[in-house]
């Protein structure tokens, strides 16, 4: 089928603006079609680029649309990178689509959410701040994390059948020399004065409590500030949970291994309970065929 010049965007810019103005816009677009031929083939990856910078330029009010060469600026920023522009913008408008809140996991992120666009809606969150850090192998991780006045909690995401069912925010020191006094404490090993390294863990565990009553109210239940002596390595002591609609939230404290800090997961509570389920199942498994069958 033969090409055709795009005239929609024209026709749109040149209703406000007068017949001299508007020559000078069509101007620009007979440029901007020479300049990319794939502009003028509706459908093309570049034309859905530039429609696409178009839109949001007009939703966002952009200054850019009151010159006469915004044809030719579009159409050069939609040719960097035209199969970026197209899918972010699908994701966008994927993102804008309303969700039942109960379903909500933090702010714009919804359980049943693609791992595609969940990246997306992180990468674009106001609240959240992405740290892109460089692979040997030319490859790149981008770790999100939630910054709360002075502190900075990493954000991690899980997905089952490649769909959001858990967000959580923890936080651990690095203190790597007091982790160990924690580790001899254990062991009846006792040196050192720790209350200013529990008092720093504690006071993260509120910052994270409060957050969690200011969206969720009291919780469910609560049985205090967890003693960070009692943790199993990767292992979390639950200090409150709130049991809300279709989420299940939890928080507790969480031993690494060279480390222990607080953690607030906000969960599918469908999904949990299944995965629960099915690792009741293999336990149970284990252990009927540790006994030999019986």
């Amino acid at each position: 089928m033969k090409k055709r010049l795009i005239v929609a965007f024209v026709a749109l810019a040149c209703a406000a603006i007068s017949d001299a103005r508007a020559q000078s816009v069509a101007d620009w677009q007979k440029k901007a079609a020479a300049k990319y031929p794939e502009l003028t083939a509706e459908g093309s990856t570049l034309h859905q680029a530039f429609m696409a910078l178009y839109e949001a330029a007009k939703e966002q009010n952009s200054e850019i649309l009151s010159k006469p060469n915004w044809p030719m600026l579009l159409a050069d920023t939609a040719a960097l990178r035209p199969k970026v522009i197209v899918d972010e913008r699908k994701l966008f408008k994927t993102a804008a689509i309303v969700q039942p809140e109960d379903r909500k996991a933090f702010d714009n992120l919804y359980f049943g959410d693609s791992e595609e666009l969940t990246q997306y809606k992180l990468a674009h969150s106001a609240k959240l701040a992405g740290k892109k850090t460089e692979n040997s192998d030319g490859g790149y991780q981008v770790f999100y994390s939630l910054n709360v006045g002075a502190r900075s909690y990493a954000v991690q995401t899980a997905f089952d059948e490649g769909k959001l069912c858990e967000v959580s925010f923890v936080q651990t020191f690095g203190d790597t020399d007091r982790h160990q006094e924690w580790h001899n404490r254990k062991w009846g090993v006792s040196f050192g004065d720790l209350s200013e390294y529990n008092s720093t863990i504690r006071e993260s565990w509120q910052v994270l409590r409060d957050i969690a009553i200011t969206r969720f109210g009291q919780p469910t239940k609560s049985s205090g500030y967890p003693n960070p002596l009692n943790i199993e390595n990767f292992r979390v002591i639950f200090s409150d949970i709130w049991e809300v609609e279709k989420r299940r939230v939890t928080l507790g404290m969480v031993q690494a291994i060279d480390d222990v800090g607080p953690i607030l997961s906000v969960s599918d509570a469908e999904v949990i309970k299944k995965l629960n389920g099915i690792e009741d199942a293999k336990r149970k498994e284990a252990v009927k065929a540790a006994a030999g069958g019986f």
